[in-house]
């Protein structure tokens, strides 16, 4: 798929919290170092037929450098749980207002959560979910 672009972060989750996940590699990113990731959604979308995982909120902090981080500063994405159970796979989501894709891995009950970025990769999101958990995780 010519024009899309991977990067693959890994978060682990801060001790004694349920939400709050911390970059651990790479050092630099193109989201922020800190997200607030839940299994449940913060805000219903009325008139999605996709199930929710849950969602992804997050703010750049001043030195923090990253395209997303033009207008508002932060980022959000709704968490949809896959088309098909894929082990490992939490869901998929977009980081809103772009054609970005985010798909979510964890093997250890969201303890550690991996996201791949495809950017401009939202329209081959069934194909980019085959290719990535066909890879194994850490």
């Amino acid at each position: 798929m010519q024009g899309i672009t991977h990067h693959q972060y890994h978060y682990d989750r801060k001790a004694g919290t349920f939400t709050s996940y911390y970059l651990v590699e790479p050092t630099e990113s193109l989201l922020p170092k800190r997200l607030c990731i839940t299994r449940r959604e913060f805000t219903r979308i009325a008139g999605n037929r996709k199930q929710q995982a849950g969602q992804l909120k997050a703010t750049y902090t001043k030195n923090e450098h990253s395209n997303y981080k033009q207008g508002k500063g932060s980022i959000h994405s709704t968490i949809y749980a896959p088309l098909q159970n894929i082990p490992g796979c939490i869901g998929t989501g977009d980081l809103q207002g772009t054609k970005d894709l985010l798909i979510f891995q964890s093997s250890d009950d969201w303890q550690s959560i991996t996201i791949h970025l495809f950017i401009e990769g939202k329209f081959y999101e069934r194909e980019l979910i085959e290719d990535v958990t066909k890879k194994p995780l850490h």
